[in-house]
C-alpha cells in the first residue's frame, strides 16, 4: 500500500497558503480551531482526491485545451462505435455465408430467424411467406405461441406487412397493440405479451412482388435505430436471395423428377394397343404429376367429343355420367380447346363465359381446371381435362406438364388407332381369304 500523504508546516510570511508554478496548495495552521482541508488517510486505503476541487487559472491556453480534450473525447466515442459496426458488418458476412450455402428452404429459414434473434436482440422472430392464393403462412417462429400463428393466419389484421411491402422498407411500431393497424390481431397481441414489432418486407427480385416477411418482436418497448434498421434490411435482402435460389433449385429437382416420370408414363402408354385402354391408363396415373380431384379422357370422334374415361373422387364427381359430358366441338370450355387447339388454364371455372354447367351440379361451384388439347400431326385427337374443388388450385406449372403429357397421350391414342386399324384391316383380310376358301372346296 502506498505511503499516506503527512501533514505540512506552515510556510512562514504566508498567509492561508502558498504557490507553486502558480498552482495553489493547501496549507494547514498548527493552533487553529479550523478542520484541516488535507485529504487525510486511512492505513491501506490512498487518498488521490483532494477535497477541494483543483481550479485552473484563467489563461489563454484554457480554452485550447478543452477543445482538445473535446476532439479527443468525440474521437474515442467514434472509435468505440466502430468495432461494433465492424461486428455487425463480419456477422452479417457470416449469416450471407451460412444461408446462401443452402438449398433447403426449410433449413434457409430456420437459420434466419435463429441470426435475426441473435444479431436484432428480438425475444421473438417470424417469418410469413405468401401463399398462391395472397394468404400468408408462419413459414418458422421462434418464441411465438400457437394461438398466436393461428391468428396471423388470415391475410386480414396484416396492415404492418402490407404498410412494409408498399415502402419495400422496414418498419416498426411501438405499442403495437395500440397501434390501429393491429385491427383484428389486438387481442392475440395483447395475449402474447410483446410491445414493438418490426416488420422487413422479402422480395423474390427488387422489382417483384414480396414473397413474405421478416418479423421481429421484443416484448418492453424498443424504439429501432437507423443502424438496426438497415442490419434488418440487409439480412432481408439476403433471405431474400437465399430463397430464391432455393426454390429455383427446387423447381428445377421438381421438373427433372415430373419429365423423367413423363417419359415413363409415355412409354407405358404406347405399350397399349385400344383407346379404352389408353384412356383408362392416363385416368390412373396422371395423378403422379398433378394433383386433381377429376380427370376426363375426350377423344373425338366425327364432330362429338367423348369421353373415353374418367375418374371423379370426391362427391361432386362421382355421379357424373359419359352422356352428360359429351360436347360438340366450340360448345362449352372443352369444345373451345379442341376448336381452338390452345391449352387452357382457369383459375375460376364457373366464372369463366365458355362454362357450360354440367346437369345435377351447383352453377356458381368453385372449381379450378386445367385443359390441354391431344395433337397428332396437326389433327385434333382429343382433350385432356383435369378439375379440382377450389379457386386458383392450379399453377403454370402445371400446365406446362399437362402439354407435355398430352404429347404423348395423342401419340399413343395415334397408336391405338393404326393397331385398331390393322386389326381390323386383319379380320377383314381373315374373312377373305376364309371366304375364297370356301369357294375353292364348293367349286372342287
Amino acid at each position: 500500500t502506498p505511503a499516506s500523504p503527512s501533514r505540512r508546516p506552515a510556510q512562514q510570511g504566508t498567509g492561508a497558503g502558498s504557490t507553486d508554478s502558480g498552482t495553489s496548495r493547501p496549507s494547514t495552521h498548527s493552533g487553529t480551531s479550523e478542520p484541516s482541508t488535507t485529504p487525510t488517510s486511512r492505513p491501506g486505503i490512498p487518498t488521490a482526491v483532494p477535497e477541494r476541487p483543483v481550479r485552473l487559472p484563467s489563461t489563454p491556453a484554457v480554452p485550447a485545451v478543452q477543445t482538445a480534450v473535446g476532439t479527443i473525447t468525440g474521437a474515442a466515442g467514434a472509435a468505440a462505435c466502430r468495432p461494433h459496426g465492424l461486428h455487425r458488418a463480419g456477422a452479417l458476412r457470416r449469416v450471407a455465408g451460412g444461408i446462401g450455402s443452402r438449398l433447403d428452404l426449410d433449413q434457409i429459414l430456420a437459420g434466419l430467424v435463429d441470426h435475426a434473434r441473435f444479431l436484432l436482440g428480438g425475444d421473438r422472430v417470424l417469418v410469413l411467406l405468401f401463399q398462391p392464393d395472397g394468404s400468408l403462412r408462419a413459414a418458422v417462429s421462434r418464441g411465438l405461441s400457437a394461438s398466436y400463428l393461428a391468428a396471423i393466419n388470415p391475410a386480414s389484421g396484416l396492415a404492418l406487412v402490407t404498410a412494409a411491402a408498399a415502402t419495400r422498407r422496414p418498419i416498426f411500431s411501438v405499442g403495437f397493440r395500440e397501434d390501429p393497424r393491429v385491427a383484428d390481431l389486438r387481442a392475440a397481441v395483447v395475449q402474447e405479451g410483446f410491445d414493438t414489432v418490426c416488420v422487413a418486407p422479402l422480395y423474390d427480385e427488387p422489382d417483384a412482388e414480396p414473397i413474405g416477411s421478416l418479423n421481429v418482436y421484443h416484448d418492453a418497448p424498443h424504439h429501432w435505430s437507423a443502424d438496426e434498421l438497415d442490419t434488418i434490411q440487409t439480412l432481408a435482402t439476403q433471405a431474400s436471395v437465399a430463397i430464391r435460389t432455393a426454390r429455383a433449385y427446387a423447381q428445377l429437382s421438381k421438373w427433372a423428377a415430373q419429365l423423367q416420370s413423363i417419359q415413363q408414363l409415355g412409354t407405358r402408354l404406347n405399350r397399349l394397343s385400344t383407346v379404352e385402354e389408353v384412356g383408362a391408363t392416363i385416368a390412373t396415373e396422371l395423378r403422379q404429376l398433378i394433383d386433381y380431384h377429376n380427370v376426363r379422357v375426350y377423344r373425338l370422334y366425327g364432330d362429338d367429343l367423348i369421353p373415353v374415361a374418367m375418374h371423379g373422387q370426391v362427391g361432386e364427381y362421382v355421379d357424373e355420367t359419359a352422356e352428360q359430358l359429351r360436347v360438340h366441338p366450340g360448345a362449352g370450355i372443352p369444345g373451345w380447346v379442341a376448336e381452338h387447339r390452345v391449352p387452357q388454364i382457369l383459375h375460376d371455372a364457373a366464372a369463366d363465359p365458355r362454362a357450360n354447367t354440367i346437369p345435377g351440379t351447383e352453377d356458381d361451384l368453385d372449381e379450378s381446371m386445367l385443359l390441354a388439347p391431344m395433337l397428332f400431326e396437326d389433327a385434333v385427337l382429343g382433350v385432356l381435362v383435369l378439375s379440382k374443388l377450389g379457386l386458383s388450385q392450379f399453377r403454370d406449372d402445371d400446365l406446362r406438364l399437362l402439354e407435355i403429357y398430352a404429347s404423348f397421350a395423342a401419340q399413343a391414342m395415334a397408336n391405338a388407332d393404326a393397331t385398331s386399324q390393322l386389326r381390323h384391316q386383319s379380320a377383314a383380310l381373315e374373312r377373305q381369304v376364309r371366304s375364297q376358301q370356301d369357294l375353292l372346296q364348293i367349286t372342287e
